[in-house]
């Protein structure tokens, strides 16, 4: 991908800057670099975005920089970006980006998006798995286990890209759900009660409650997240931590093994790891 004001990517002409931009500077990541990723994963990574409202997670400068969430689609968006009009606190009204097609996901890493959340999605429970340290990864995927024994054999499981891992359960009658447009309130009621009854169980490990003076050395097991107001790190986003790692989907005997051997190390993955994983394996993150 040479350095230019014009990309040509997927059918459409996208206007680029600042190619040679580092975004991850310990990582000496570019902006170059971070396009030929998204490049290359949208067509896996597409499936987990489309028609679902997007908060970008903007770093113009790179992780060193201001950051902030912006969840109104960035100003000088081409015409054939959809937005989707999304009602607020207040009588506010926010008009969301829809990343339907590849060259949207470009064009909005162009503006400085780093990462990509989407709004929750209808009839299917997540849980955000947090640690509190000295707790880390290897607890939370023992913490992740005892929610699959909980949740049943379709629950997949993803890195967030940073310390801990996201659960997500899809129900029995999800289309449905999706169609009717409701059933946070269900879902969130019962990731609640199975976070509280897991940290009734296992209280030397586990947390149900958010005060953070709770959480050192314990699993936070983060229920508040089934809201249609709420978003997560898309699979197969980058975060904006000091290396460009990735949200990355991962199968179950990854977790048994990394709880077994208590090193959990290898559930870091930066952007060539993870393409090659889904040469390897395909889409793991199924739901």
């Amino acid at each position: 991908m040479r350095s230019h004001s014009e990309l040509e990517a997927f059918g459409r002409t996208l206007r680029v800057s600042s190619l040679d931009r580092v975004l991850w500077p310990l990582a000496n990541f570019t902006k170059r670099d971070l396009l030929d990723y998204l490049s290359a994963i949208a067509p896996t990574m597409l499936p987990h975005l489309k028609g679902r409202p997007m908060t970008l997670a903007r770093f113009p400068t790179g992780v060193e920089g201001r950051g902030w969430f912006q969840t109104n689609c960035p100003n000088g968006r081409p015409d054939w970006l959809r937005v989707r009009e999304v009602p607020g606190k207040n009588g506010q009204r926010f008009q969301y980006a829809l990343l339907e097609e590849p060259a949207a996901i470009l064009w909005a890493a162009n503006q400085g998006a780093l990462e990509f959340h989407p709004a929750q999605e209808p009839g299917v429970l997540v849980v955000d798995l947090d640690p509190g340290e000295p707790a880390g990864l290897v607890e939370c995927c023992e913490v992740a286990l005892l929610l699959r024994e909980r949740c049943g054999p379709g629950a997949v499981v993803k890195t967030s890209g940073l310390a801990g891992l996201h659960v997500f359960v899809p129900m029995p009658d999800r289309a449905k759900l999706a169609e009717a447009g409701d059933g946070f309130a269900a879902l969130k009621q019962r990731a609640r009660q199975i976070a509280e009854e897991l940290a009734q169980q296992h209280p030397d490990r586990i947390t149900a409650k958010m005060l953070r003076s709770l959480r050192p050395g314990k699993v936070f097991i983060d229920w508040g997240q089934n809201d249609e107001t709420k978003s997560m790190a898309a699979a197969y986003s980058p975060r904006a931590a000091p290396y460009p790692f990735i949200s990355t989907p991962i199968a179950w005997a990854e977790v048994e093994e990394a709880a077994k051997t208590r090193d959990a190390r290898g559930l870091r993955f930066l952007p060539r790891e993870v393409l090659a994983r889904v040469e390897k394996h395909g889409d793991l993150f199924r739901i």
